[in-house]
């Protein structure tokens, strides 16, 4: 059985390399650094190389001619994927008697301004046997974080974004829009192995969350214009002033004003952990 699923992927993984009738085995050397010739070449490509923050971006491999999955596996002991400049890294590739798992399409969203280079590298006998990269241009340019204002016509339920190599955190949104007014709310959430562990859990909430937060906003939009430390009274004046549909069960910790957006850190009590959680609340600046 076993043998004939591994017929039937290696026939799909074949079947996939279309696209690919530029590529050929690499002529390169075999010095550990960069691309040996006795390995099949695997290119790496992207959908698009510029985007803006939290926004998907598609990465996709694109094999040699005619390769197929042995191919593959006798090429490289594994395939990973890496950014330029960052800590943490996707295994692509890993496999062993009578089995393999290889993702050759992955999406990522990025949580700040890149530009550099994404890089696909090829493993064997410990040695790096493939390198392709591709430059990329990730850009904060909108309204705010992946948002432009004007886009947000009708409330949504919460949806979350996947940055695959910061796996200890995971941010999603609540898109509302009452009254032609459109607002967000950020969430900063712990991974599921961290939120079902109550010890785990409340430690992040209590001892990692706000910092965590006001440290993100902060590196994207500027120290805050006000803080529950330096401004307290003029912090929550500001806070029912500028948003027009705050609600009363947040308290604000800090406000960061930009052109065009209202950007505030809220805290609220959460029952069901018995303590205080944070997030951001955002609305459009008025002229």
């Amino acid at each position: 059985m076993r043998k004939i699923v591994f017929i039937l992927l290696t026939f799909l993984f074949l079947y996939s390399c279309s696209d690919g009738n530029d590529l050929v085995k690499d002529d390169g050397d075999d010095s550990g650094n960069g691309n040996n010739s006795s390995s099949v070449k695997i290119s790496l490509k992207a959908k698009a190389q510029e985007a803006n923050i939290h926004t998907m971006m598609e990465f996709y491999l694109v094999p040699g001619e005619d390769c197929t999955m042995l191919d593959i596996m006798e090429s490289y002991d594994s395939l990973v994927w890496r950014i330029e400049g960052e800590k943490g890294r996707l295994n692509l590739l890993s496999h062993g008697d009578n089995w393999m798992s290889l993702t050759n399409k992955w999406v990522h969203s990025f949580y700040e301004e890149s530009h550099g280079n994404v890089i696909l590298e090829g493993f064997k006998d410990g040695k790096v046997v493939l390198s392709d990269s591709v430059k990329i241009d990730v850009y904060n340019k909108r309204d705010f974080l992946g948002y432009n204002w004007k886009d947000i016509t009708s409330s949504t339920p919460r949806t979350g974004i996947a940055n695959i190599l910061k796996p200890e955190l995971e941010i999603s949104f609540i898109e509302r829009y009452i009254d032609g007014l459109p607002s967000l709310y950020v969430y900063f959430e712990p991974v599921w192995e961290v939120g079902r562990d109550e010890k785990l859990s409340e430690n992040f909430y209590t001892q990692k969350q706000e910092t965590l937060i006001r440290n993100y906003i902060s590196k994207l939009y500027g120290d805050p214009k006000f803080s529950f430390e330096k401004d307290a009274d003029k912090l929550v004046e500001s806070y029912h002033k500028i948003f027009k549909q705050e609600e009363d069960a947040y308290t604000p910790r800090y406000l960061w004003e930009t052109k065009t957006t209202n950007i505030a850190l809220v805290q609220k009590y959460v029952d069901w952990g018995d303590y205080q959680a944070y997030y951001i609340y955002a609305e459009p600046r008025s002229n």
